[in-house]
């Protein structure tokens, strides 16, 4: 036994090397890589897309512009089902942009509305006016001094830059990890086009989802250097600073933080996050989440922000709200993927395709492979997200009705890559046969390929509207609106964004060795 141990120790060690002090200029490359990739993708969608092109993005605008002026849930009225505000009156018009909403048929150039001059302030409702500020505070900050439709974009792009700090905060985690090849792989499946057109929104879905990632990547990070004698300063502080903002992203966020906390954790032995514990920084970092979290906690049970205005099925019972969400278990895919505009643009049957495929094929490598505590956070994880959602919408469904969407599943989504990838590397370690060098090209390919096509298909809505007199070619012949510089330099810029991202991606990658 005495002989036997030291070689096991040895193989383990070999299989496993420990991080170096050269990983972290490649922790570093990743993650200005797929902040500033992420970033320029989520900015094409934010450019692309017509302005209050995404679900309540008007009532988010509205939220956003009133937090930073000192206005965090307005007053309310009796001419109003919702709480009023005092914003400027360009803010306030951005509902009369929505005239195309829920008609695939009708293009944005219909919101014929100036919004140059509109400063003063004027009062207005929004559905969000009993929101958690947090996120709302930040994305706000243009509108103080910048107006009208810069000031909308200039917003988008604030809200897309923190959604892709903490991504690629997510990524570089990753890739300070010792076994991350299919980690890396499912995180960017996790990565769909409907999260690039989130990000790129007034919503905050997008921090929500990228908070998710970052706090199981950076926590588990954590718990596979748990025996270090120091621990890592940098992964601490994204650790916190992504709990802290998922707890306050939005009502239903505090379970997604204890998803992603209770899933890293399972998929290590105990004594790993003891000895984390043991380190006096996670102490600062806790309590810095646990200040932040009993706010979000006294945000919900001061305002009462979990109450909706009644939607259709109200009055419904428990078990019918579970019986239907569940039934549209699978209709929800789409919305995983790509459901754009006022639920008015799906993504065409391909893009769905591709991403079955891709997530396909993950699932049944665990399932064939996993094993482990690994295997068992993954299949908690699919759990999460097959039984959850229809448990939060039977919960509420006899007071607001059916109000869920295949958006609120993306946290969850996210999380079932994550540790569905952690199962495989923890199964197949540093294992790699070049044949995969191969596969990773063709998913690559087929990868850019899906994100093309999910990003042309909206941009066809808007620019002839889903006519049967139109086609593809009245996109070039006869638009009916168009984005700023025109929707064929967007569609240019992005395809060269995702060839140049993948070009840069496959040379640094461990398996990317030999020649095909």
């Amino acid at each position: 036994m005495s002989s036997v141990l030291p070689h096991r120790a040895l193989s383990k060690a070999k299989r496993m090397p420990p991080a170096t002090s050269a990983s972290y200029p490649r922790a570093w490359h990743t993650f200005l890589v797929a902040f500033f990739a992420l970033l320029a993708l989520s900015g094409c969608w934010a450019a692309a897309s017509p302005l209050m092109s995404v679900p309540d993005e008007p009532s988010h605008a509205i939220k956003a512009a009133a937090v930073v002026r000192g206005e965090l849930t307005g007053t309310v009225t009796a001419e109003s089902p919702f709480p009023e505000v005092i914003v400027p009156k360009w803010v306030a018009l951005s509902h009369e942009l929505t005239c195309f909403a829920f008609q695939a048929d009708v293009a944005p150039s219909c919101a014929a509305i100036n919004l140059v001059d509109v400063t003063q302030e004027t009062s207005v409702s929004t559905s969000a006016a009993y929101y958690n500020p947090v996120y709302y505070a930040i994305t706000g900050l243009p509108s103080l001094f910048l107006d009208g439709k810069v000031g909308f974009y200039a917003m988008r792009l604030v809200s897309a830059a923190l959604s892709c700090l903490l991504l690629a905060s997510m990524f570089q985690a990753l890739a300070l990890m010792t076994s991350r090849r299919w980690t890396a792989i499912a995180a960017a499946v996790a990565v769909t086009p409907m999260v690039l057109y989130l990000n790129a929104a007034v919503n905050p879905n997008s921090l929500e989802i990228a908070a998710t990632g970052a706090v199981f990547a950076n926590l588990a990070l954590l718990l596979e250097q748990s025996g270090r004698a120091r621990q890592s300063v940098t992964t601490t502080v994204w650790f916190t600073a992504a709990a802290a903002l998922l707890a306050n992203a939005r009502g239903l966020s505090l379970v997604f933080l204890l998803a992603a906390v209770v899933l890293a954790v399972m998929s290590y032995r105990f004594s790993r996050f003891l000895a984390v514990l043991r380190h006096p920084i996670t102490w600062i970092g806790a309590t810095i989440i646990a200040v932040s979290t009993a706010f979000a906690l006294w945000w919900i049970a001061t305002v009462d922000a979990l109450s909706t205005t009644p939607f259709g099925g109200a009055g419904s019972t428990f078990r019918q709200g579970f019986e239907v969400t569940m039934d549209k278990t699978f209709e929800y895919t789409t919305g995983l993927i790509g459901y754009f505009g006022w639920l008015d643009a799906p993504a065409p049957g391909v893009v769905l395709w591709v991403w079955a495929t891709l997530i396909g094929s993950l699932l049944l490598g665990v399932l064939a492979l996993g094993r482990g505590r690994a295997l068992s956070a993954a299949i908690l994880a699919a759990l999460a997200l097959l039984l959850l959602p229809p448990l939060f919408q039977a919960l509420i469904v006899t007071e607001s009705g059916y109000i869920w969407q295949g958006r609120y599943n993306l946290a969850l989504y996210i999380l079932l890559m994550l540790t569905a990838g952690r199962a495989l590397d923890r199964t197949l370690g540093r294992q790699w046969i070049p044949t995969m060098n191969r596969v990773l090209v063709v998913g690559l390919s087929v990868a850019i390929f899906g994100h093309l096509a999910a990003f042309l298909w909206p941009l066809r809505r808007y620019v002839t509207g889903i006519r049967a007199d139109q086609f593809w070619i009245d996109m070039v012949r006869n638009p009916q609106w168009q984005p700023p510089f025109g929707w064929i330099a967007w569609v240019a810029l992005y395809a060269v964004i995702l060839c140049g991202t993948a070009l840069i991606i496959y040379p640094g990658w461990p398996v990317a060795k030999k020649r095909l």
